[in-house]
């Protein structure tokens, strides 16, 4: 288990336990995509998130990615990549894993393994 800075909370940090990674076939990609996410506080308000990410993989039910905010276990997220004929389709994703990458004392790198909810992760050209 990594552990987090203090400014961030334990439960946001999990490894993937070996057992659990999937055996499917993995293409590599390295390609740059935005995402969005939502978060509920307690007081009942929304948050919006925004950032940048880099797609390091992907397989038919799931991708593997860089950010540079810890997302949560559990949350959902939604993926825009650059696609042919400027076309947008949903692709929203379950954040099933999180570790901390050790990069540099004012920068953290995020390695955030998700799965597939919906959309056509099939057809994406990169």
């Amino acid at each position: 288990m990594t552990t987090p800075q203090d400014d961030e909370p334990a439960a946001a940090f999990v490894a993937s336990p070996a057992q659990k990674q999937r055996r499917e076939c993995r293409a590599t990609v390295h390609a740059a995509c935005l995402y969005e996410a939502c978060e509920f506080v307690n007081d009942g308000h929304l948050i919006l998130l925004q950032g940048r990410a880099i797609m390091l993989n992907r397989s038919a039910h799931g991708v593997s990615l860089f950010t540079s905010v810890a997302l949560r276990v559990g949350q959902t997220i939604e993926l825009i990549t650059p696609k042919p004929w400027r076309r947008r389709s949903v692709n929203l994703f379950e954040v099933r894993w999180i570790q901390l990458q050790a990069v540099r004392r004012q920068h953290r790198l995020y390695r955030v393994g998700c799965s597939l909810l919906f959309g056509p992760l099939h057809y994406w050209i990169l």
